[in-house]
């Protein structure tokens, strides 16, 4: 009697350790095996920047204006923050709900913010090589200045915290795997309309302007756009970074909070 029960504070503090590394290996072979929405995540980014970094190649420059190497980083930057941590993110999640793998789950004492934590890492690791991989290959190519890597890598993890409490929010209350997908594929098609990168600025009304301007995604293309010569910054690097990390924030607290354990609505 006295050994099991001086065994039982050790038991106590293993146990959490042992959840954890079981959810975390859960959600990775989850991840893996759901080619649904791994597959894209993984391909899309880039496949995306072998093209157009290959296109950059073949594209003359112009003198005095960015080439298209340098105005498309941005872009494929972004499609990759946007991929896994919105589609990626918010499908799967959604169906764990529908197969009723969350609703077991909330009878444990594994608890909301653990359940996301260990959910993330695969999906972090993922974006942060393919990352790794467009700015390495857009500076070989010369579309990056060396200096300037800081700078994007910063950008990218913030673009890649507020997104990915996008896509947590939106499979944490979703309880269908389809509204799940087209409300993160909408979401991340907003983004990019929302953040002049494909519209430049000049071409939008005064009045539109100034909305886009001081929405999240606007803040975050600022930044990113920031390295590009010619680009006049539409805020201060500082309260860019303020606004995108603060929005992250906000998500992340809504994820928590209205995350949903099973079909019927139940917190």
């Amino acid at each position: 009697m006295s050994d099991r029960t001086a065994a039982t504070p050790e038991t106590a503090r293993r146990a959490p350790r042992s959840a954890t590394r079981e959810l975390l290996g859960l959600h990775t072979r989850e991840f893996v095996r759901d080619h649904r929405n791994s597959l894209p995540a993984l391909i899309l980014p880039l496949g995306m920047g072998a093209l157009f970094l290959s296109v950059a190649e073949a594209v003359p420059d112009t003198d005095g204006a960015p080439t298209f190497g340098q105005m498309i980083v941005p872009i494929l930057l972004l499609l990759t923050v946007t991929g896994a941590p919105l589609t990626g993110t918010s499908g799967p999640l959604a169906a764990l709900r529908v197969q009723g793998s969350l609703r077991l789950l909330g009878t444990t004492p594994v608890g909301r913010a653990r359940l996301l934590l260990t959910h993330m890492p695969v999906r972090l690791g993922l974006v942060l090589a393919q990352l790794t991989v467009l700015i390495t290959a857009s500076t070989l190519l010369g579309h990056v200045v060396p200096a300037d890597l800081p700078a994007l890598f910063g950008t990218s993890l913030l673009g890649l915290l507020m997104f990915g409490a996008a896509g947590y929010l939106i499979g944490g209350v979703m309880r269908g795997i389809d509204s799940a997908v087209h409300t993160a594929l909408f979401v991340q098609m907003a983004s990019f309309l929302l953040c002049f990168m494909f519209l430049p600025m000049g071409m939008l009304p005064d009045s539109l302007q100034s909305v886009v301007g001081h929405l999240p995604p606007g803040f975050l293309a600022d930044l990113f756009l920031s390295p590009n010569p010619g680009w006049e910054r539409l805020h201060p690097t500082w309260l860019s970074v303020l606004v995108v990390l603060g929005t992250a924030v906000v998500l992340t607290a809504l994820a928590v909070r209205f995350f949903r354990w099973d079909q019927s609505g139940r917190g």
